[in-house]
């Protein structure tokens, strides 16, 4: 469930950071980049002083950062190109837990949870997750730092409006998909 909700808000999962420059700790040895969860497949690189670095060096896809093998020099700069996902596993797990108690909540009621949810509510709980995770990031959107990733301002309110009718249209079909589940299988009752 979890990877076919990131495929449904795959833009807030594969976000592209070019070139940003890397903050130094108070030895020199481990860099910092504004954001964490890299997405590995899509080819990490590391720039010491505008020149490509293949090797010693270690980074930490979770926490973004990168840790050489020797101290640098407080003169060297450190960038990187990398590919982040906007969402943790957690929250992506907890926006799925949602749509599956407004599920529960429609009739016929029931007591599923994520590893009991049966294959015919799996569109409707992805629908569900997709509409809410949307909604945070176009909170978040609200914001300079975020409003950064999605090119600025103008940028991010251009990302914000086309989001925003994807939001709507995963609203309208989770929205259609609850009114029919009242015709539903309901419990036998004795």
């Amino acid at each position: 469930l979890r990877m076919a909700l990131t495929e449904m808000i795959c833009c807030a999962q594969k976000i592209p950071v070019y070139h940003e420059q890397a903050l130094p700790d108070v030895n020199n040895q481990k860099f910092k980049l504004t954001f964490p969860r890299w997405n590995q497949a899509f080819g990490t690189k590391v720039y010491r002083n505008n020149k490509l670095v293949e090797s010693s060096y270690e980074i930490n896809y979770f926490k973004g950062t990168i840790l050489f093998d020797n101290p640098l020099s407080s003169f060297d700069m450190v960038h990187s190109d990398y590919n982040f996902r906007w969402f943790e596993d957690e929250q992506l797990d907890r926006f799925l837990q949602n749509a599956v108690s407004i599920v529960n909540f429609y009739p016929p009621q029931s007591g599923h949870n994520i590893l009991s949810l049966p294959d015919v509510y799996i569109p409707l709980v992805l629908y569900g997750a997709a509409k809410d995770a949307i909604r945070e990031l176009l909170m978040c959107l609200n914001f300079q730092q975020p409003q950064q990733v999605f090119g600025g301002m103008e940028a991010a309110q251009k990302a914000f409006g086309n989001m925003e009718t994807l939001k709507k249209n995963y609203e309208e079909e989770f929205t259609r998909l609850l009114e029919q589940k009242k015709f539903g299988k309901y419990p036998k009752v004795r």
